[in-house]
């Protein structure tokens, strides 16, 4: 059985702020090139069912590899796993500055999504290790901040490169970055030793890691996360369809919004239980999805921002700690990978989705399909933990 030996309450150690490092490093990147890969898509004349691909394969690509990676982490150890993903991530960041083709974009954003696929698969099992469970939606919520930020910086970064100076620039700029995560990522130290990992047969059944326990929560998470994908894929060019000129300032209030969600959210649903806190954050998202179908404004626009910031915010550190405190401490990669693969199948698989979708309706009719899906969410979640039993209390 895995081991955590880090002080039953203590959470802010040395180590677990070493691999929030990491991830700001790692997540960086991804947030900077996941905001401007669509527009240079777009200036390359891609249409808006090749800028959906763009996102969709990136996420799906990463989607594939959940299973294998969940295995790998639970069988050969948290680091090593960490590292070796870093690579096909540094490969297709430099890639990119090779090629002007619609098409091997689409191919190099695959690799791209291989490597961070086992890269942030890596972080946050190593971050649910070194948090104690009676903190660990908190943990996890303290976690998430630190893609929060970089969910707020990295746009800005991509959209400041795109106007002042290129994309050429951009992508060579990003080349350190993902160094630095490579160095960082060889200095962290878990709590998971050999001993403790429970060594499987090679066998191709054995590479599929789905987590039973997990199933629930990632289910909700699919439906979720489509309107995440709507968000980061389409707003800068819908933003622009309505005459907002600067859209960024959607991209600084957001994550703000989930800041500020996270220094309470998780000791919530730690006190009391998930829905506490599940049932307000999809009344909050649907409503602020709503506003953006119907925004011609600025002030629509950032209360929107506001209230999906603090909305869906919320629903992703309780529903990730409520898969992981669902299954068995030693298949905590698995947990992690199965919830991560409901994530990417959201994001990667709405962001195709709902391109396709604005070659039948409106361009804002995006925002509307989101919002039912997010809606649904909560209904399927019901009705499967109705089939198991009553939610309880983590």
């Amino acid at each position: 059985m895995i081991k955590n030996t880090a002080s039953d309450e203590k959470l802010w150690t040395s180590r677990y702020l070493q691999l929030l490092l990491v991830n700001i490093s790692t997540h960086l990147i991804h947030f900077i090139l996941l905001v401007s890969m669509p527009l240079y898509i777009r200036e390359m004349g891609g249409s808006n069912t090749q800028i959906g691909l763009a996102t969709g394969i990136y996420s799906l690509s990463a989607l594939l590899f959940r299973p294998l990676i969940g295995h790998l982490l639970d069988n050969y150890g948290r680091k090593p796993i960490l590292v070796i993903g870093l690579i096909p991530w540094l490969a297709g960041v430099i890639l990119l500055n090779f090629t002007s083709s619609v098409q091997l974009q689409l191919l190099i954003r695959l690799i791209q999504g291989i490597g961070f696929s086992v890269a942030s698969t890596s972080c946050v099992t190593i971050a649910t290790d070194l948090t104690p469970k009676s903190r660990l939606a908190e943990g996890i919520g303290y976690f998430g901040v630190t893609v929060t930020v970089t969910n707020a910086v990295g746009p800005l970064i991509g959209l400041f490169f795109i106007d002042h100076l290129s994309y050429k620039i951009l992508f060579v700029a990003v080349i350190p970055l993902t160094i630095l995560a490579m160095v960082l990522s060889l200095l962290i130290k878990t709590d998971v030793q050999k001993s403790d990992l429970g060594r499987k047969k090679f066998a191709l059944k054995n590479l599929v890691s789905i987590e039973k326990g997990a199933v629930p929560a990632s289910s909700m998470m699919v439906f979720a996360s489509l309107s995440y994908g709507s968000i980061i894929t389409f707003l800068a060019a819908f933003g622009f369809s309505r005459g907002i000129e600067d859209i960024q300032f959607f991209f600084i209030i957001f994550p703000c919004a989930v800041i500020f969600s996270r220094f309470f959210v998780g000791r919530i649903s730690d006190r009391f239980s998930p829905l506490t806190v599940l049932i307000p954050a999809i009344f909050l998202s649907v409503i602020s999805l709503v506003m953006i179908y119907s925004a011609h404004s600025v002030g629509v626009f950032a209360a929107a921002a506001v209230l999906y910031g603090i909305g869906y915010g919320s629903l992703l550190p309780i529903l990730n700690a409520l898969a992981v405190s669902s299954s068995p401490s030693e298949k905590r990669g698995a947990a992690n990978a199965t919830f991560y693969i409901a994530l990417d199948l959201g994001i990667g698989g709405g962001s195709i989705l709902l391109g396709y979708i604005t070659n039948f309706f409106s361009f804002a009719s995006i925002y509307l399909f989101a919002a039912g899906s997010v809606a649904f969410s909560l209904v399927l979640f019901l009705a499967i933990n109705r089939s198991r039993g009553r939610i309880k209390k983590q």
